[in-house]
């Protein structure tokens, strides 16, 4: 089966990118989409040049594709949130989780002087802006867009507002005085565990982009 040439896949690249298809990782999905319907076409028998090809493929489909622009985008999210859901599971998180914990209880008497509920809010709703800014400012250098990256960070904004309105507010109907040490400890250990994930994720989900779009 003929495969495309790096040139083919930068052509396809630059003319999405030409196409306001401004977000890196959307815009691979439709390469690798677009790529792989244009190789079964010489698998069926095209024997034309990629140019040609490419350019009868675009007056069919390039309205439909612009169309489903949003299932793109869909997809590269769901792909991003299912990795920071699997990375919860991983030996090296579960690891990180038991220590956190082994800590906490050690120096709890310490800690949770410190800790309420809206400390821990603030704590996540600030962490979370200061790293959005920072990520936003590093875009403006690069000039590379992940809009799976800028939404989960805008959902863990809103999980500000429903950890306050939803589980802590739960949690303390059922938490009596003298047991909510630690569940402002397991909130915090929970804190810690999930910004490690989703910053090592979101390093990992960058370097492939990027690695793929050195390649192209």
């Amino acid at each position: 089966m003929k495969k495309l040439t790096k040139e083919d896949i930068q052509f396809i690249d630059t003319y999405l990118d030409n196409s306001d298809v401004v977000y890196a990782d959307v815009r691979l999905e439709m390469v690798d989409h677009i790529a792989s319907d244009i190789e079964n076409s010489m698998k069926n028998g095209d024997e034309r040049d990629f140019y040609y090809i490419f350019k009868d493929y675009m007056v069919n489909n390039k309205a439909s594709l612009l169309n489903n622009y949003k299932s793109f985008k869909s997809k590269t999210l769901n792909k991003l949130t299912l990795k920071l859901l699997r990375s919860f599971l991983t030996l090296k998180s579960i690891f990180l989780t038991c220590v956190l914990l082994g800590l906490g209880l050690f120096f709890k008497e310490h800690i949770v002087t410190y800790l309420n509920e809206d400390v821990f809010i603030m704590l996540w709703f600030f962490t979370t802006l200061l790293v959005f800014v920072l990520w936003l400012y590093s875009n403006t250098k690069t000039k590379t867009r992940f809009i799976a990256i800028e939404q989960l960070f805008l959902a863990m904004l809103l999980l500000t507002y429903f950890a306050k309105s939803a589980f802590i507010d739960i949690c303390m109907s059922f938490v009596t005085n003298d047991n909510k040490d630690y569940l402002y400890l397991g909130l915090l250990v929970f804190f810690i565990v999930t910004w490690f994930n989703f910053i090592s994720i979101t390093i990992k989900n960058f370097q492939y982009y990027s690695n793929r779009l050195n390649l192209i």
